[in-house]
């Protein structure tokens, strides 16, 4: 039970950074169930990190107002508490990534349902104030909701544009840069999918296939020295039956 003299202020935000790992766990189970992460990272790491940025959020609005969280002037505010940068910052990330509204609003809602699950589940810790802190963890989620919309809302037709073409460029970096290892590995690397198909292979890894070709030929469906395409037929072919042995 705890302590007598500790009020659910002082007692939410180390529980919530305690509680890191279910709360990530629970959240990816969410959107495994949901079907989120055909468009989000499985990668544990990456739950993680918004999992802490969210409770640290939640933490720093203690420290301040609360009441102000349950302001919504019909007028767009200066929305300038914790909550709300985490917020928009995160809504700026995911409209860069092609994220759509209704995805990241979804997304939020089993954020929402995890982070109270866990209050229920701790109810122990919390004692008398669980009802206090439920309300405050609903309303900073529901000030987040207000902020990202009304910030998504905001970006105009050319900061889309601007926005899309940022992440275009990044991502030719990252595929620039996985391109340039993998051709320049001095070993054969056959690049499979989950069923142990081919989907890339660099200039050593063709040449074991008899294949004379150019770094990046496969990625970029690219030709031999004489025009011929040196790639044909490879991608998407079991590597079992290109390699028998």
């Amino acid at each position: 039970m705890p302590p007598e003299s500790a009020a659910w202020t002082e007692l939410l935000p180390p529980l919530l950074a305690r509680e890191e790992s279910w709360l990530m766990e629970r959240v990816l189970a969410h959107a495994k169930a949901q079907g989120y992460t055909a468009y989000t990272s499985t990668l544990v790491e990456a739950w993680r990190v918004s999992v802490a940025g969210l409770s640290a959020a939640v933490a720093a609005a203690l420290v301040g107002d609360p009441g102000r969280l349950a302001d919504y002037p019909a007028e767009t505010p200066n929305l300038d508490d914790p909550v709300t940068a985490f917020a928009v910052r995160e809504a700026a990330l995911h409209r860069q990534r092609g994220i759509s509204l209704a995805m990241f609003w979804g997304l939020l809602k089993y954020y929402r349902q995890a982070y109270l699950e866990l209050l229920d589940a701790r109810a122990d810790v919390l004692g008398e104030g669980l009802a206090q802190a439920r309300s405050f963890v609903a309303a900073c989620f529901e000030r987040m909701e207000y902020a990202f919309v009304l910030r998504w809302e905001e970006l105009s037709e050319k900061g889309l544009h601007d926005a899309l073409a940022r992440e275009n460029r990044a991502l030719a970096n990252e595929k620039n840069k996985y391109l340039t290892v993998f051709e320049t590995v001095p070993h054969a690397l056959f690049l499979l999918d989950a069923a142990g198909a081919l989907e890339n292979a660099n200039a050593l890894a063709l040449a074991l296939l008899g294949r004379e070709s150019q770094s990046g030929a496969l990625y970029y469906g690219g030709f031999a020295p004489q025009g011929e395409d040196a790639c044909a037929g490879l991608s998407g072919q079991p590597l079992a039956e290109l390699l028998p042995w």
